[in-house]
């Protein structure tokens, strides 16, 4: 069954340094925590989904070249996320933007 509905990823504040390295899988790594909930309805707040992370907004389609990061983990506990990736060595030296 599929349903579809309008979707709220809130990440919360970044409490790490705001700088990763590429490549590095345990130091320096981007990591994100927060919650994704139904926008109307219930407010339904969502739990195990599948997330991906990357540098545009279809990284799992390559759309305009896009392409995922290595997801080294995600995990949900009572409704929030922790997601923690490797930012690759491909990314260009300076400011980036990632999706979700």
């Amino acid at each position: 069954m599929h349903v579809w509905a309008n979707l709220l990823i809130q990440i919360d504040e970044v409490s790490k340094p705001n700088f990763v390295t590429r490549s590095d899988g345990s130091v320096n790594t981007i990591s994100f925590t927060g919650s994704v909930r139904e926008i109307g309805g219930t407010g339904e707040v969502f739990e195990n989904l599948v997330m991906y992370i990357g540098n545009g907004s279809d990284c799992q389609g390559g759309r305009e070249g896009a392409f995922c990061f290595d997801v080294n983990g995600l995990s949900w506990t009572n409704g929030n996320f922790s997601l923690d990736a490797t930012a690759p060595k491909e990314l260009s030296v300076g400011a980036q933007s990632v999706f979700i």
